[in-house]
C-alpha cells in the first residue's frame, strides 16, 4: 500500500494531488478574483460563533447562531500506521509549508500535528 500512495504523491498530473495544491488553487483564485472580494477559514474554525460572525460580516449578512454541539454526518477517524503517516506527510510537506508560511498563526493546531 505504502508503494501505492507514494506513486499517486510522486505524480503531480495525478487529479487527487492537483486537488491537493493549495498553492495552485490560491494563486489561481487570486489572479482572477479582486482581493476585497476573498477570505479565508480553516473548516477546523468554521464552526465557531466568532468565524460565523466573520462569514457574516465579510458577506454583509446578520450572523446566524452557530450550533457547534450539533454534529451532522460526523465522520469518524481511522487510525493510519506510522509508516503510511510519513509517507502522507512527507508527499504533502510543500503544501503544508505553504498554508503555514501563508497564513502562519491562524492555521490550526491540528495541521502542526500531521
Amino acid at each position: 500500500m505504502i508503494a501505492a500512495v507514494g506513486e499517486t504523491l510522486a505524480d503531480p498530473a495525478d487529479p487527487r494531488m492537483l486537488r491537493s495544491r493549495y498553492d495552485r488553487t490560491i494563486g489561481a483564485l487570486e489572479a482572477a478574483v479582486a482581493p476585497e472580494r476573498i477570505a479565508y477559514f480553516f473548516f477546523e474554525d468554521l464552526f465557531r460563533q466568532d468565524t460565523v460572525e466573520r462569514i457574516a460580516a465579510f458577506l454583509g449578512i446578520a450572523p446566524p447562531q452557530a450550533n457547534a454541539a450539533q454534529r451532522v454526518n460526523e465522520g469518524r477517524s481511522l487510525p493510519i500506521p506510522d509508516d503510511l503517516a510519513r509517507t502522507f506527510r512527507a508527499g504533502f510537506a510543500p503544501q503544508y509549508d505553504f498554508v503555514n508560511a501563508r497564513f502562519g498563526d491562524a492555521v490550526p493546531a491540528a495541521w502542526h500535528r500531521l
